[in-house]
């Protein structure tokens, strides 16, 4: 999928995209990213507190969710993108908002396509 429509969402901050951007980048070898706030941070030259709250942001959104995953030093995390919302949120409602039209040579101009 093209990042394109998520860095152009208006409804997330611009650390929360291109956060998203990171994340995505680190999880295609095992599908998922198990990169740590302070890594993500260092990346981004942003604080650990402000990591947070751009997970939090792709969360709320429901464009990444995350899981606790033992391990033999205890515990890491691993943080997942959501495929079935980044449908949902970008690609279905392009494909609602979009209406075929054709072209008519009468008055120049597209109109609306009859079924």
């Amino acid at each position: 999928m093209s990042l394109k429509p998520i860095l152009e969402d208006n409804e997330l901050s611009v650390h929360a995209r291109l956060l998203f951007q990171i994340i995505s980048s680190l999880s295609p070898k095992k599908g998922y990213c198990f990169a740590s706030n302070d890594f993500l941070g260092q990346k981004m030259g942003v604080t650990i507190s402000s990591i947070k709250r751009y997970l939090s942001e792709l969360r709320k959104a429901k464009l990444i969710r995350s899981e606790m995953v033992p391990n033999a030093m205890g515990s890491h995390r691993h943080i997942y993108i959501d495929f079935y919302s980044l449908r949902r949120r970008y690609i279905d409602s392009l494909s609602n908002k979009y209406e075929p039209k054709s072209w008519d040579p009468q008055t120049k101009s597209y109109r609306k396509r009859e079924e």
